[in-house]
Formats: C-alpha cells, structure tokens, sequence
C-alpha cells in the first residue's frame, strides 16, 4: 500500500501526540467497503467513521414515506400529481424536521469525503494529511502509516 498525502486547509495543524501517534482518523466506510475499526487507537487519538450509505439509506427511507403518502390518499390522481402533493404534505408535516435532521446529517460522509479527495473505499485519513486506501482494518491502516509517515 502507499501512502497518498492529502492536500488541503487543514495541512498546516497536524500534529503528533507524544507517542507520535496520529491525533486524529478519518474512516470512510461502506456496505460494499467494510473498514473494520475495532478498539485499538492509541490514547488521545480521535476516530471518526464515516458511512458512506448513509445518503442512500435516508433518501430511500423518505422516498418510501412519499409513496405511502400516495398510496394512502393521492393514487386516484396521475403519479405526478400525486407524488407532487404527497411530498407537499410531508414538507409540511410535524415528520419532516425528522427527514430533514437525517438528510442532513447522512450529506455529511459525503462532504468529508470530497473535502479530503477520497478516491475509494474503505479510506483512512490520518491527521487530515495521509489517506491509506483499500485495507480492509484500521489495524492494518495504522500499521501501514506507522510503516510509511515522514
């Protein structure tokens, strides 16, 4: 594996503890790509995992919402129609701050993601500096860093 150096704002602010282990880890993550994260960060050291799925999971999730609103009160008008008022009726419903609150907390893999130019899955950032890619654990990745960091 090698290491990829990340490039963005945030390049100026890492850091090392006193172990010289990362202070931070980014894990990017999908049903099709498991990372593995298990309990072994050193002490001090901030992982986040990121779910890749997440987006798809809540767009499913209030699409079928929609379509129940259609089939409980708008199937007798064109699907257009209906969808249109059966997704109205949802927006201004006491449900939507609930669809709303999971949409936007499921775009924020994605945006971590593109911020950090992840280019596949499963991802591991450390110190928003280095991305190892396609290891399987975050053992293996931290070992890999620990192999290959300047």
């Amino acid at each position: 594996m090698k290491l990829a150096k990340g490039i963005g704002l945030l390049f100026c602010l890492v850091s090392l503890n006193s172990w010289g282990a990362p202070l931070s880890i980014l894990v990017f993550k999908s049903e099709a790509a498991p990372a593995y994260v298990g309990k072994i960060a050193p002490p001090g050291t901030e992982i986040t995992v990121y779910d890749m799925d997440a987006k798809a999971r809540a767009d499913r999730r209030l699409n079928l919402r929609v379509s129940e609103i259609v089939q409980s009160h708008y199937k007798h008008l064109p699907a257009k129609d209906g969808y249109t008022r059966a997704f109205s009726d949802l927006l201004n419903s006491a449900e939507w701050y609930d669809f709303n609150q999971a949409l936007q907390v499921a775009t924020e893999p994605v945006d971590k993601a593109m911020r950090h130019r992840i280019k596949k899955l499963p991802a591991y950032v450390f110190d928003h500096e280095y991305i190892i890619y396609g290891v399987p654990s975050l053992q293996k990745a931290m070992a890999l860093y620990e192999r290959n960091k300047p």
